[in-house]
């Protein structure tokens, strides 16, 4: 295992990885870039691999969506499936994909 910082959508790995998170970050970028960050993370996927998706529910006043749009921007690929949505009492939704 091993843990990058880096800039999206450039920082998603070419090699594959079994599960990719993106916490409070997707939402702040535009829909060319969240569809390029998807593009290349399903790219990175192997069969069985996971995708998390977090976000804060509300609309970050400098964010082009709020976190309902964006995680149907990743439910919406048809290379993943949902394993689960969840959303705690905080409001904060989490969604979990499959390839």
């Amino acid at each position: 295992m091993y843990v990058e910082q880096a800039a999206l959508p450039d920082a998603v790995p070419a090699e594959p990885v079994d599960l990719a998170v993106f916490s409070e970050v997707l939402y702040y970028l535009d829909d060319a870039t969240v569809s390029a960050v998807l593009d290349r993370t399903v790219a990175a996927l192997p069969s069985g691999a996971d995708v998390v998706v977090v976000h804060w529910r509300g609309w970050p006043p400098e964010a082009p969506r709020d976190a309902e749009a964006t995680h149907r921007m990743v439910r919406a690929r048809p290379e993943l499936t949902t394993v689960v949505e969840h959303v705690d009492e905080s409001r904060f939704p989490a969604c979990a994909v499959k390839q």
